[in-house]
């Protein structure tokens, strides 16, 4: 699994899908008691350099692929790319590209040193969010609310006759920017455009209670509990690279969804005479 969501981030071009599965093992290994010690710390900082100088870069490069090449062709550029990472000649043709995105302020991808790792894994900058509310005034919390209804299956809300407004990236990027091509602000940003400072602390505090009191209902507490775990890695970075109409699917239906294929995958381990989940006690 862990290897899983790393190929599946470098598939979607996304960082934090990558680190997913640390996040499960993780959780789940602090819930069922697990001490972190120095031969863990020390991987992990082997790791966090080989993504500094190789994954990031060649995730950051595969946006330039050209779309449309098909299985064959993204993987063939994709590895052509890695391999000019690992010589100093190749890389040296890719660093005018990179220096490109990092410095380019639209695409929020300036990483400074020496927290320019720590950035990639933090929500999406509010730098540009902030200056823009500052100087023409905040959205109001009018759509706030109606963020929520994106957890209401579309099927249901025709039924009434209620139409969802659009989603807070979306007007965020389209106010900004004056484009649309789903860009990560994240919902720290989106409550800020809505309400500005004033506001931006309690609206937060409301949001992440809503959104661990919808994880404990649904996985219930986090003592040996796998479930919660699962379910924790896969909606964790929600906050970070995604939207408030986000929260709401992913903490109802697709929570739910997830839980049932875990819960079918056990039952069908069970089956096979297969023991996936096994306590001190043996149960």
């Amino acid at each position: 699994m862990l290897g899983f969501t790393v190929l599946q981030g470098f598939w979607e071009n996304v960082r934090l899908i990558m680190l997913s599965g640390g996040i499960a093992f993780v959780t789940t290994f602090l819930a069922y008691g697990g001490v972190i010690r120095l031969k863990h710390v020390l991987p992990v900082a082997a790791l966090a350099v080989a993504m500094q100088f190789v994954i990031f870069p060649l995730i950051d490069l595969q946006r330039g692929i050209e779309r449309g090449l098909g299985i064959g062709g993204f993987l063939q550029e994709t590895f052509s790319i890695a391999s000019d990472l690992f010589s100093s000649s190749g890389r040296s043709l890719q660093e005018e590209q990179l220096n490109n995105i990092y410095y380019s302020w639209d695409t929020r991808l300036y990483y400074g040193e020496p927290l320019g790792f720590l950035d990639r894994f933090s929500p999406s900058p509010l730098d540009e969010v902030i200056a823009y509310v500052q100087d023409m005034g905040n959205f109001g919390g009018e759509t706030f609310l109606g963020q929520f209804l994106y957890a209401i299956p579309n099927v249901l809300l025709q039924l009434f006759g209620i139409e969802r407004p659009a989603r807070g990236g979306e007007i965020l990027e389209t106010s900004i920017l004056h484009s649309f091509t789903n860009m990560n602000y994240g919902v720290f940003a989106e409550t800020y455009a809505y309400f500005g400072g004033f506001l931006f602390i309690p609206i937060n505090l409301i949001v992440l209670f809503l959104y661990l009191s919808g994880l404990r209902l649904i996985y219930g507490g986090g003592r040996n509990n796998y479930f919660l775990a699962f379910g924790f890695s896969t909606l964790y970075f929600t906050f970070c690279n995604s939207d408030i109409a986000d929260i709401g699917p992913q903490v109802t239906i697709q929570a739910v969804m997830n839980l049932l294929i875990l819960i079918a995958v056990i039952l069908a381990m069970g089956l096979m005479g297969r023991r996936p989940l096994r306590t001190e006690a043996g149960t």
